[in-house]
């Protein structure tokens, strides 16, 4: 017994390593990722507000295909010619094509687009068809004239996008 209690005198009590007041390895990378998942979150929602007035415009355009039927062809002209002020405005002073109407109005137009589908296409409703008292709109001139609408929206979009 002797023995074994010099054994036991020789043993020490347990010391407690030394904490450290900088987190493990693993704590930074958690907080790394939550950082970078934070801010991926904040991009996508500041994109996808920056696009409400595409998405807005493409709503409308669907809407005005899908009333070719229904709805009088002079209200549906007034939707289109609506729409296309509200899509010059994106992204350009207001004083730069608020007060342009006619031939300028429509090359404006093509030159937002980047190919003349106003002056030489359906466009020309635009200027020709709200000025007369009984104008003969068709369908199928609605239909084309939201192509060009569309078109015109993605145009900008892209222009957006690349600035």
């Amino acid at each position: 017994m002797d023995e074994q209690q010099a054994l036991l005198d020789q043993l020490h009590g347990l010391q407690a390593p030394a904490v450290s007041g900088v987190p493990a390895i693993g704590w930074w990378i958690v907080a790394a990722l939550l950082g970078a998942l934070v801010f991926a979150v904040w991009l996508y929602q500041k994109k996808y507000q920056q696009r409400y007035w595409f998405r807005q415009a493409m709503i409308e355009i669907d809407t005005i295909r899908n009333n070719t039927d229904q709805q009088n062809p002079q209200a549906l002209l007034a939707r289109c010619s609506v729409l296309a002020r509200k899509l010059a405005l994106v992204g350009v002073p207001r004083a730069k094509s608020a007060g342009v109407v006619g031939e300028p109005w429509l090359q404006q137009l093509d030159l937002m687009c980047g190919e003349p589908v106003f002056s030489a296409g359906a466009g020309k409703l635009l200027v020709q068809a709200p000025y007369q008292s009984n104008p003969t709109i068709e369908a199928d001139q609605i239909v084309e004239l939201s192509h060009a609408l569309e078109q015109l929206a993605k145009a900008k979009l892209s222009r957006r996008t690349q600035s």
